[in-house]
C-alpha cells in the first residue's frame, strides 16, 4: 500500500483512509488457486468484502483466518509503527506527489521548520524555496 503514491499524498495531507481495495491471491502447492479483489472497510467492525464469489468456503476460511492473524500480529508487533512510519518517510519525495498543490504544502512545511530552526538566514531560505515551488510542472 504504501508504494502507490497516491496513499502516500492521502496520509501526507492527512484524509482519512476509511476503506481500501487490494488484490490477493492464495496458493496451494505452489498453484493459484484463487485471486480476488479483497476490501477493507474500518468504518465500523472490520469487514472483509471478497469480490470472487466462486471460491469454495475452506479456501475463504483459510483466507480470513490467515489475514486475521496477520493483522492481529502487526497490532502486537511494537516495531509496526517504526516500520511504518520509515516506509511513508521513504516515499515522501517530489516523485511521490500528483499535484502540484501537495508537493508545495509540503515543501512549504519544509520551508517553515527551516525558518523557525534558523531564523537569521530567513531571507536566503525563502529565496532557495521560492526557486523550487516555481520549478514544478
Amino acid at each position: 500500500m504504501f508504494a502507490d503514491p497516491d496513499v502516500i499524498e492521502r496520509i501526507f495531507n492527512g484524509d482519512k483512509i476509511s476503506k481500501f481495495t487490494i488484490t490477493v491471491s492464495k496458493y496451494q502447492n505452489k498453484v493459484e488457486v484463487l485471486t480476488t479483489g479483497l476490501t477493507i472497510d474500518f468504518k465500523g467492525m472490520l469487514k472483509i468484502v471478497f469480490s470472487e464469489p466462486n471460491v469454495k468456503g475452506y479456501i475463504l476460511k483459510e483466507i480470513c483466518q490467515e489475514l486475521y492473524y496477520t493483522i492481529v500480529n502487526l497490532l502486537e508487533d511494537k516495531q509496526t509503527i517504526e516500520i511504518g512510519s520509515e516506509i511513508v518517510n521513504n516515499q515522501l519525495s517530489r516523485d511521490a506527489f500528483q499535484s502540484k498543490k501537495s508537493f508545495t504544502q509540503y515543501v512549504t512545511t519544509i520551508e517553515e521548520n527551516l525558518i523557525k530552526r534558523i531564523p537569521d538566514k530567513e531571507e536566503e531560505i525563502r529565496d532557495y524555496f521560492g526557486g523550487i515551488k516555481l520549478d514544478i510542472k
